[in-house]
């Protein structure tokens, strides 16, 4: 679950950016969208990951579904 954690952090981060206007929302969504190339990463199986940037870049789509 430390992908939780690391991906809840980045979203949130992202996301009181855009409300604060720093960024617009096309950025955000880049910011978000840089997640397809981890797309055979699986967040459940550490040994699917390529690399440690998975748990933070896919995490946030995560937490960006639950919010």
């Amino acid at each position: 679950m430390r992908w939780s954690i690391e991906g809840g952090a980045d979203y949130y981060a992202a996301l009181e950016t855009l409300r604060q206007d720093r960024i617009d929302f096309a950025e955000f969504q880049q910011f978000l969208g840089r997640a397809a190339r981890y797309d055979g990463a699986v967040l459940a199986e550490p040994n699917t990951w390529s690399d440690l940037f998975v748990p933070y870049v896919k995490g946030r789509l995560v937490a960006g579904e639950l919010d």
